[in-house]
């Protein structure tokens, strides 16, 4: 008898790590949404690199559930034709149970012009006269007579734009450094934008994503003159504030 209690008092010690290992492991849940507008992203193809080359698609509401992780890492692959393609690592993964990871897309630029061309002919942001402050440097070149630039549907539509775009430096944020960025470019013909410069800065980091934010700006309407595009030069305030 003695024997026996000693055989399965073994038995328990060898195989109970390997039944709490088993019930070990993060099941992952992944969110998809819009960068912009916040809207959920559907028939995103998600990889994942501790999985392998099997992919995963989100639902109508831009979420799919991932097989159980037992690493504390997690390095996935987002695409969708709309959205530019992003890839994370998720570092310190809790060992066990669920886990919710959100994660936004931003329009490809192609995508983003088309966006902003449906916004306007919808009438779902009010565009603005020609004569409001923040086009005030937007002028044409060679005459006084013309039409200026405009974002596409206008000033709000570029506030909002800045609104969801910018990404205040870490580093500036902690520290406080705040104020407005003044960037200076052109618009070409075409409306396509180009030498892009700081001419007021606030910081090295700062003066960097206003920058990228002309970078990655839609196309807009160019100026006209006599019924002809023209070349544009244009000035315009990004503001980094802390509240």
């Amino acid at each position: 008898m003695k024997t026996i209690i000693q055989l399965l008092t073994l038995s328990l010690l060898l195989f109970s790590p390997l039944t709490s290992q088993a019930k070990k492991g993060v099941i992952i849940t992944v969110q998809v949404k819009n960068q912009l507008t916040r809207e959920r992203v559907a028939n995103a193809l998600i990889t994942v690199k501790e999985i392998g080359e099997e992919g995963f698609h989100t639902n109508p509401f831009g979420r799919t559930q991932l097989p159980k992780i037992h690493s504390d890492s997690i390095t996935l692959t987002v695409q969708h034709p709309d959205y530019q393609t992003q890839t994370i690592t998720k570092r310190y993964l809790p060992k066990k149970g669920t886990y919710l990871l959100e994660i936004g897309l931003d329009f490809t630029k192609e995508r983003m012009n088309e966006y902003y061309a449906e916004l306007k002919r919808m009438d779902s942001i009010s565009s603005v006269s020609n004569k409001t402050d923040l086009f005030n440097n937007c002028i044409a070149d060679s005459n006084s007579r013309n039409t200026k630039a405009l974002f596409p549907g206008g000033e709000s539509s570029l506030v909002l734009f800045l609104s969801y775009n910018t990404k205040y430096p870490k580093e500036d944020l902690q520290n406080h450094v705040q104020g407005n960025v003044i960037v200076r470019f052109t618009i070409n013909t075409d409306g396509s934008l180009s030498d892009a410069e700081i001419t007021k800065s606030v910081s090295p980091l700062i003066d960097q994503e206003a920058l990228r934010l002309i970078r990655i700006m839609p196309d807009w309407t160019p100026a006209y003159c006599n019924g002809e595009p023209v070349t544009t030069k244009c000035s315009i305030p990004i503001h980094f504030h802390v509240y």
